[in-house]
């Protein structure tokens, strides 16, 4: 018998997703931590200029584009998606070992501006570096790893965390890349997320 190529296509993807699906009724849901390792190369990053400052970026990464941070420096961030035992819930994200590099030069970076939004008239007002953080001699912004949120999907968990391997340092206008970061997460079982898939399945009736 042969395949088509999409058949082909579709008969792994149904493979995958029910391997997927497996992995998430396997895992008991109790207290427990999951380390996570991350690696990063200097040579990944690109640097770019708009106007008088720096924009700094990595691959697959986006921006912090936090309205409630317009004025703050626009560092690279990247949300990373973490499977854990359905009816769980995070509880932490703790560092627990780094290696860094401090990049050459100097470095003024952009700061967060509101979203555009199309056919919003008129422009909003470029918003200038906040005073309060552009002479700080705190690393921005300041934690490498934070949980954000969590999703279910057929039955599974998934916490979603954001990382920051690029750290600033505004009064000197230095940066520092995170080569390498481990954290783990800490999460404890909890009924209120072991309802969920039962709620949905009793929508689809």
């Amino acid at each position: 018998m042969h395949f088509s190529n999409l058949n082909k296509t579709n008969l792994i993807f149904t493979i995958l997703f029910f391997f997927f699906i497996i992995q998430c009724f396997s895992i008991e849901a109790h207290a427990g931590t999951k380390t996570i390792r991350l690696s990063y190369n200097k040579n990944d990053i690109k640097f770019s200029k708009q106007s008088d400052f720096d924009i700094i970026s990595l691959p697959e990464f986006g921006f912090i584009q936090d309205s409630l941070k317009v004025g703050e420096p626009m560092m690279p961030v990247k949300t990373i998606r973490v499977l854990l035992p359905s009816g769980t819930e995070v509880t932490n994200v703790k560092i627990i070992s780094t290696k860094e590099k401090q990049l050459e030069g100097k470095y003024y970076i952009y700061p967060i501006q509101y979203p555009v939004i199309n056919g919003e008239q008129p422009e909003r007002k470029f918003v200038e570096p906040k005073k309060e953080i552009y002479t700080s001699n705190e690393n921005y912004p300041g934690i490498l790893a934070e949980f954000q949120s969590e999703n279910y999907f057929r039955e599974c968990y998934i916490a979603e965390i954001l990382v920051y391997p690029l750290q600033y340092k505004p009064s000197k206008r230095e940066l520092t890349l995170y080569t390498e970061i481990s954290f783990e997460i800490e999460y404890i079982a909890s009924a209120k997320y072991q309802l969920i898939p039962r709620l949905r399945q009793n929508e689809k009736k």
